[in-house]
């Protein structure tokens, strides 16, 4: 394996560490603020690509019922 495909799959690894790091990233919904429309989402997938946006402005992620 190339330098390279070993740095893309430590920062794949790590989104993914990340995601799972807080019950609220492991639920995996957000929402938009303006509308109340809610998605459930790959949080790792978030963190590496961005967060969804709805109503212009980026849905927030969702605190998870504890």
């Amino acid at each position: 394996m190339s330098g390279l495909a070993r740095l893309v799959n430590k920062v794949g690894g790590l989104h993914k560490a990340m995601a799972e790091s807080h019950p609220d990233l492991v639920a995996g919904r957000v929402k938009c603020q303006t509308c109340g429309r809610t998605l459930r989402v790959d949080s790792a997938e978030c963190l590496r690509e961005g967060w969804p946006k709805c109503c212009g402005y980026t849905m927030s992620l969702e605190r998870s019922r504890r």
